[in-house]
């Protein structure tokens, strides 16, 4: 509190120029935060999905491995809902197989779009951090300009 006090009073004392300087740095030190968020928030989802798509594929291959054990002409359920229909063993080995193929490749793309995303990430937390060194910079030269002025006084 006794910091951003100190703030206030030292953006009284300054021009209007660096007051605007500031405030745009200032603005852009924001603009970058929300962006650092969306593309925290971004990596975290595409975690989740894959994650979810590689438990999807491990569920179907379970479910073909105890698939190819049974006869061909045993009888076997495919779940819908609540509801169970009976379903022949290879159609229903070959819906397994088809769905771990496809949350594999959208796995494989989603790992690939998290890449690009942490990247991003990276960067824009780079630039956060080097905006708020300039930031803090352009303040100590300002508290310095301040006390010079309040020494002549």
């Amino acid at each position: 509190y006794g910091q951003s006090l100190y703030f206030i009073v030292l953006k009284h004392t300054m021009s209007a120029a660096a007051q605007a300087e500031l405030m745009e740095k200032e603005k852009h030190i924001m603009e970058i935060q929300q962006k650092v968020q969306m593309l925290q928030n971004q990596v975290a989802n595409l975690a989740n999905n894959q994650a979810a798509l590689e438990r999807e594929k491990k569920r179907c291959q379970i479910t073909n491995a105890e698939l190819s054990r049974c006869d061909t002409d045993s009888t076997v359920y495919r779940s819908v809902g609540r509801m169970f229909v009976k379903q022949n063993v290879t159609d229903l080995h070959k819906t397994h197989s088809e769905r771990e193929t496809k949350c594999g490749e959208e796995a494989l793309k989603l790992s690939g779009e998290k890449k690009r995303a942490g990247e991003s990430l990276q960067r824009n937390e780079a630039e956060l951090t080097q905006a708020a060194k300039e930031y803090m910079a352009t303040i100590q030269i300002l508290q310095s300009q301040a006390n010079a002025a309040q020494a002549k006084k």
